[in-house]
């Protein structure tokens, strides 16, 4: 994007109040006094999906609360986001992620999965991450037989899972 295309945090902080004002997000609206222009609140992933159904994108906000238990869903979740059709909504493919454990993701055969699905922007642990594809390693599988992906973290640039 060039510099000028990019929205400063002081123009996503109106947008946000707008899409207040149009109705979306009252529970976020609420929480924030229908105001954040020129203040210094962090947002978090539900003021993110505000702005981005605000624009006309569709975002879905998916939580994982900190247990052995969710923390299990998320490796089959973010599978079986890549690995399905753009149409799948996220509360179904978080049904099919809650049916099995990280240890249990199927590795028979190789899904060609969306070619065009929008990254995932996840708050973990306090940070912001985004997750643009996943990689299921297949263990005596020829090269080429896996799908390429990334996780990154924009505060520490590392591979994180």
């Amino acid at each position: 994007f060039p510099r000028s295309e990019i929205p400063s945090v002081a123009a996503l902080q109106r947008h946000l109040e707008n899409s207040w004002m149009q109705g979306f997000d009252p529970e976020g609206a609420s929480h924030y006094g229908m105001k954040v222009s020129g203040g210094r609140d962090w947002i978090g992933a539900a003021e993110v999906a505000c702005l981005l159904n605000y624009f006309s994108v569709h975002a879905s906000v998916v939580q994982f609360i900190k247990s052995p238990a969710s923390k299990a869903v998320l490796g089959p979740f973010v599978y079986y986001y890549f690995s399905q059709k753009e149409s799948m909504p996220a509360s179904d493919i978080l049904q099919m992620a809650q049916q099995l454990s990280a240890s249990e993701v199927p590795v028979a055969g190789i899904h060609e999965g969306s070619q065009s699905r929008c990254p995932l922007y996840l708050q973990w642990e306090g940070h912001s991450v985004t997750i643009v594809g996943v990689e299921l390693i297949i263990p005596g599988a020829k090269a080429g037989q896996v799908q390429a992906g990334a996780l990154m973290d924009p505060n520490n640039i590392e591979l994180l899972l």
